[in-house]
C-alpha cells in the first residue's frame, strides 16, 4: 500500500504543497463513537487534508461535558467527535505513512512529536485506518454546487474546483452492515444531523467519501481559501 500511496499521491506535483517541505497544512477528521454496555468502538468516519495559512503541532477537538452521547436504540449510544491538527507538509507525510503501516492515530502522532490532551490519546490509541481500504489516484473534481446534478463527485466548495485524493475505504456498506438496518438508519440521521454545518452529506453527495482519509488542493484558492484571481470582462457582451 506504501508503494500505491508514494507512486499515485506523494509523486503527484498536484499534492506537493500538502506532503512537502514546511507548508502549513490542516487535517481535519471525524470519528464516530459507538457505545454499548461497556464497550466501547471508534471508527472514522471522513478525514480531509487542506492547505492552511499556521501551524501549531497540536491536536484540538470538542472533547466536552457539552458533547455527549446520544441514545440511538436501545443501550447503544453515539457521538460525534471532531478533530483538528496544523502542522507542515512534512509531518503529514509522515504521519500519512505510518497510518499506511498499521499504527494507530496516536503511534502515528507521537512520530511527529505533536500534543495530544489526555482526553484524546485513549480515543487515538484506538484509532486506524480500517482496511480494506485502496490508494484513489489525484482526480479533479468540480465545484460543490454548479455541477452536483451532473456528476456524484464533487468538491467541497461551492465555488471552487479541487484536485482531490484518498485513502479510500472499499467496503463501505460493511461500515452500515455490522450495525444492523434500524440502527444504520438512525446513526446515519444523527450523522447527517451533526455535520450538515461541516458542508458534509455522509448520507447523500457525500456517501462516497465515507470512512476515506481525502487531500484536496484547490489550484484557484490561497491557503485562506480566497481566490488567487479575480475576473471582470473589460466589456459587455451584446
Amino acid at each position: 500500500m506504501l508503494y500505491e500511496f508514494n507512486k499515485h499521491i506523494l509523486d503527484d506535483r498536484r499534492m506537493n504543497n500538502l506532503f512537502h517541505g514546511q507548508e502549513s497544512i490542516c487535517l481535519q477528521a471525524w470519528g464516530l463513537e459507538l457505545q454499548e454496555k461497556s464497550q466501547v468502538d471508534y471508527r472514522l468516519l471522513y478525514g480531509r487534508v487542506l492547505p492552511y495559512d499556521f501551524q501549531n503541532n497540536q491536536w484540538i477537538s470538542d472533547l466536552s461535558k457539552h458533547n455527549k452521547m446520544v441514545s440511538i436504540n436501545g443501550e447503544l449510544k453515539a457521538r460525534i467527535i471532531s478533530f483538528q491538527l496544523t502542522t507542515s507538509a512534512e509531518n503529514l507525510n509522515t504521519f500519512i505513512t505510518s497510518l499506511l503501516q498499521g499504527n494507530s492515530f496516536l503511534e502515528a502522532s507521537e512520530k511527529i512529536l505533536v500534543d495530544i490532551a489526555e482526553k484524546q490519546q485513549e480515543i487515538f490509541d484506538s484509532l486506524k485506518l480500517s482496511p480494506p481500504y485502496c490508494i484513489r489516484p489525484v482526480m479533479h473534481l468540480p465545484p460543490r454546487d454548479n455541477y452536483v446534478w451532473n456528476t456524484s463527485k464533487v468538491s467541497p466548495n461551492s465555488d471552487a474546483s479541487y484536485d482531490s485524493a484518498a485513502i479510500s475505504l472499499l467496503e463501505k456498506t460493511n461500515f452500515w452492515n455490522i450495525l444492523g438496518i434500524s440502527r444504520s438508519k438512525k446513526i446515519l440521521e444523527f450523522i447527517n444531523e451533526k455535520l450538515k454545518g461541516e458542508n458534509l452529506d455522509i448520507g447523500g453527495i457525500d456517501a462516497w467519501r465515507l470512512g476515506d482519509l481525502e487531500f484536496l488542493f484547490a489550484p484557484s484558492l490561497n491557503s485562506q481559501e480566497k481566490p488567487k484571481f479575480h475576473l471582470d470582462l473589460k466589456k459587455k457582451i451584446h
